[in-house]
């Protein structure tokens, strides 16, 4: 299997799937920690929402530069 992460990150469900039509969850990465390339596919919706509260966050759109938001 592939991991997405290099690095640990820890996932804090908020929401439970069978009771709720959004699934949330608090997503805690250590310092150094990656997320490596990957697709959220959606039936209908779209596929992911991400809120970033705290610590720095970099962004690459496939075949562009990454740059720090």
């Amino acid at each position: 299997m592939h991991s997405i992460f290099i690095g640990n990150s820890y996932l804090n469900p908020l929401t439970d799937p069978k009771n709720c039509a959004v699934f949330m969850a608090n997503v805690t990465f250590e310092p150094g920690c990656r997320n490596n390339w990957h697709i959220h596919h959606a039936a209908k919706g779209g596929g992911q929402l991400l809120i970033c509260t705290a610590g720095e966050e970099w962004y690459q759109e496939e075949g562009k530069e990454a740059f720090e938001k």
